[in-house]
């Protein structure tokens, strides 16, 4: 940035005025107005949103986008941590999903309801590949064929808002907190570091 810029010459100057070549140093006079960075306008879907955007993707997509987007809306986890899920990661007799080297880099497992537990055990029976959500070949999706199915079922079943896979990450924090969820337990599902993160993004 410009103030970096001006920093890193400012000890040049310094030596210069030090010197005697310069009275002052040109820079001095200099200020910058330091502006937060801008935030990205979050959307936010209500439940019966994210149910109606459920059932689309179910005719849309069922087993490519809808498998992948459900756990997303449930557990409240990114979109890519969703794509690396592998078998060994789901353990239905705890009913836990464990997200291994997310974001931050450190592993964290969320429980499921009955609801997507009893998803996840018909889908993992419907194959018999490493990943738990593959594509058509038993490999991890690409990111960007989630993003190109995406557009086009936006199009099909629009709700009237520009949603994303993160958007539903945002949501699933939004309701979370709204039928009195803890700040702390939400820190715990979403994978923060520190509580400063949670507390400032919701």
């Amino acid at each position: 940035t410009l103030a970096t810029i001006k920093s890193n010459m400012n000890s040049f100057f310094h030596f210069l005025e030090d010197e005697k070549v310069v009275t002052e140093s040109p820079l001095s006079k200099i200020r910058f107005q330091r502006k937060p960075p801008v935030r990205r306008s979050r959307v936010i879907l209500s439940v019966d949103e994210v149910h109606y955007v459920l059932d689309g993707l179910k005719k849309f997509s069922p087993k490519t986008l809808y498998p992948v987007i459900l756990v997303a809306a449930y557990t409240g986890a990114r979109r890519g941590e969703v794509l690396k899920l592998r078998r060994s990661d789901i353990d239905l007799e705890n009913d836990l999903i464990h997200y291994r080297r997310t974001k931050n880099g450190e592993d964290r497992s969320i429980r499921i309801g009955k609801t997507l537990k009893k998803f996840i055990e018909e889908h993992l029976k419907s194959h018999d590949y490493e990943y738990a959500f593959p594509n058509e070949v038993g490999e991890q999706i690409a990111d960007s064929i989630i993003g190109k199915h995406l557009r086009r079922f936006r199009k099909l079943f629009s709700i009237g808002k520009n949603w994303g896979p993160h958007s539903l990450r945002h949501s699933f924090a939004h309701n979370f907190l709204k039928k009195g969820g803890n700040m702390y337990q939400l820190q715990a599902i979403l994978g923060h570091k520190s509580i400063d993160v949670t507390v400032d993004t919701y």
